[in-house]
């Protein structure tokens, strides 16, 4: 007599043969959680926000500034960063992927908008002046003395530029030092003036390209007769002061028209300027005044001794136009990714970046990762580590594995180190060497079918969850237990991002433009399947029993917990439990949506039991309780595959030649 059994289920092996893996491993695990061995269904996720962005999501941001929290989008995958700075009262984030590198605050994120967030933003860095001042001396008395003047911009947010070329004046100490010849604001729009095509290149005439650079964003609007231009473009080159380069197939001379502005312009709002000089044969530059952008001359009288302040931004650089990949490190510094070069902020200030704290490597950069202030780097090849204690003397070495980086949307930081796709496997990246954490699940042939170039994942609750396309161009989640990586589960949804939030620990995703709470649904739970290893026997034979043992009292449990939940809104407010009219914030609860949860019926729950033998199902039947029931007879195998679709969780089951048998298996 032979009676099989299976408990403390667990995924998938795809890497061996169905007969072999072990017996409580899966061919197929599908929309259920193993949870401490049980077979859980996963539930469906519930909207939380809708949100007004005018295309897809692909990017999810929980922000909590003080006591405010908004849900952040983007069309786009972009990283964000949090301010480094001290007390920063303003709750700065910088980000990276959405065009240019950006900046924004809490007031400008909001900007007096009902969304989508961020509202507004700034184009990361202070633009340095063009020009040197013009200095004239006049009065005063010997001795004389030789000085240099520069001049910065400093904005509302205490970001300051690199100072403008040098002015070397001579004149009395004592004598009247009047300083003019300021550069006018760099422009966030203008108009054209101008326009001529050719060669796949279009010239915009505009009266200034001051504060414009190759890489910039600009939304062109308004040209008459040339409505190939209109849009958002980037620009190309920018050769003069008049005029600036996209790319266009028109040619000729096509007239003029309309206005070009920045999609993330500078920040100009109670800009400054910052006027620095140097005494005789003292070389340090000193603050003698902050005047007001509009302020066109400033008389400088000040002695020596009134000048305190070092100008400290003589190495302040723009982050390169195409940054990606940002990340924040300890010591207060950001980093990034351009081309093959890896990038470093000043320490505190995520405005400057020095071209002093670039380091090439020879291949291209894909993405990053914090290990304190040491730095993984993921590129088309080898990886390698930076140690970073300070930018300004970084060690780079390569890591002798061979791990090229697939896809920079499927790299998950997890504290220690990061997870990443690569072509034969998912590795692990920290100090030390790069491992592959699948090698045992997935050959290079079924690893190609999970398509590791369309990852796009997240983690959460020590699992890599990652969104990805099969053979059959339809989306799946693929999830792995790194703390107990022996299988894989699957998910059948489609989610367009997904993100762990550190506000509330939980796992949101984005459907479309809708974000949702993942597996928390609790009246809508999915079908999970589970499908047994092909278990061969030694001779041809007819199982006659089958058990169960499920918690059929599933829903009994929820309903309990439902009704005590609906019974403190009800106490609450018995006549309107769902609080007056814009009682709740803004984007909280669905609109016309009511906090009272319906009860679930036991004719929802469903737990059915199949045979499937030579890979077809020949019996299948429906369970409502953990009795022992019978299968039919008339057949004999001598391989044979269970598999159970349940939306409750499983504990077990167990098959047997006769009834008898089950006694005590379970």
């Amino acid at each position: 007599m032979v009676a099989l059994s299976v408990k403390a289920f667990r995924g998938e092996v795809p890497r061996t043969n169905s007969r072999l893996i072990g017996d409580n491993q899966a061919q197929r695990a599908q929309n259920c959680k193993i949870t401490a061995g049980i077979l859980d269904p996963l539930y469906a996720p519930s909207i939380i926000h809708k949100s007004i962005l005018g295309s897809m999501i692909k990017t999810l941001y929980h922000y909590k500034h003080i006591d405010n929290v908004i849900w952040m989008v983007w069309p786009n995958v972009v990283d964000v960063v949090r301010s480094p700075i001290a007390q920063d009262a303003r709750g700065r984030l910088y980000y990276t992927g959405d065009g240019t590198p950006k900046m924004t605050t809490y007031l400008d994120c909001i900007n007096n908008s009902s969304g989508p967030y961020p509202a507004r933003a700034f184009t990361l860095g202070v633009v340095a002046p063009k020009n040197a001042p013009t200095v004239a001396v006049s009065g005063g008395a010997a001795p004389a003395e030789s000085r240099v003047y520069v001049w910065t911009w400093k904005n509302q947010y205490a970001e300051e530029s690199a100072p403008s070329p040098a002015k070397i004046v001579s004149g009395n100490v004592n004598g009247t030092w009047t300083v003019s010849g300021f550069d006018n604001s760099p422009l966030n729009t203008a108009s054209i003036t101008a326009v001529s095509g050719g060669a796949g290149v279009a010239s915009i005439a505009t009266r200034s390209t001051y504060g414009l650079s190759a890489g910039d964003e600009i939304s062109i609007t308004g040209t008459n007769g040339m409505d190939k231009l209109n849009g958002t473009c980037k620009i190309l080159s920018v050769p003069d002061e008049s005029h600036f380069n996209i790319k266009s197939d028109a040619s000729g001379a096509i007239g003029a028209g309309g206005s070009w502005s920045l999609v993330a312009g500078h920040n100009l709002s109670g800009m400054v300027r910052c006027i620095y000089r140097t005494n005789g044969t003292n070389s340090t530059f000193r603050l003698v005044a902050e005047i007001p952008a509009t302020q066109t001359s400033y008389t400088d009288i000040k002695q020596t001794s009134e000048l305190n302040i070092n100008l400290a931004t003589l190495e302040t650089e723009l982050p390169p136009k195409n940054l990606h990949s940002l990340i924040g490190l300890p010591n207060g510094a950001l980093a990034g990714l351009a081309g093959n070069e890896l990038c470093f902020s000043e320490p505190y200030k995520p405005h400057s970046w020095p071209v002093a704290y670039r380091y090439s490597f020879p291949s291209n950069g894909v993405a990053l990762s914090a290990i304190g202030n040491s730095v993984i780097v993921l590129t088309d090849s080898f990886p390698y580590l930076a140690t970073a204690t300070v930018p300004e003397a970084v060690s780079m070495s390569q890591i002798e594995t061979y791990a090229p980086c697939v896809s920079k949307s499927g790299v998950v930081d997890i504290g220690e180190g990061c997870i990443f796709p690569s072509h034969d496997g998912l590795y692990l990246a920290q100090a030390g060497p790069v491992r592959n954490l699948t090698s045992a699940l997935f050959r290079r042939d079924e690893w190609d079918k999970l398509w590791p170039s369309t990852f796009y994942a997240t983690f959460h609750d020590q699992k890599y969850y990652a969104r990805h396309m099969n053979v059959g161009s339809e989306d799946d989640i693929f999830v792995l237990d790194v703390s107990e990586p022996d299988s894989v589960l699957r998910i059948n949804y489609q989610p367009s991002a997904m993100y762990a939030s550190n506000i509330d620990g939980l796992l949101y995703v984005a459907n479309g433009t809708d974000i949702l709470s993942w597996d928390s649904d609790y009246g809508k739970p999915y079908l999970a399947y589970w499908e047994s290893k092909e278990f061969s026997l030694n001779y041809p034979m007819n199982f006659g029993a089958a058990q169960v043992y499920a918690d059929f009292d599933k829903n009994n449990i929820l309903n309990n917990v439902t009704t005590s939940l609906n019974n403190k809104i009800l106490l609450s407010n018995a006549n309107n439990p769902d609080g007056a009219l814009a009682a709740d914030a803004l984007n909280t609860r669905l609109i016309n949506g009511s906090k009272i949860r319906p009860l679930k019926n036991i004719s929802d729950r469903k737990v059915v039991f199949s045979l499937i033998k030579e890979g077809k199902v020949f019996f299948n039947t429906e369970v409502i309780d953990s009795r022992p029931f019978r299968l039919p007879s008339g057949y004999k195998a001598d391989n044979i595959t269970v598999s159970i679709t349940s939306n409750i969780p499983v504990y077990s089951f167990a098959i047997a030649e006769v009834m008898a048998e089950l006694r005590g298996i379970n």
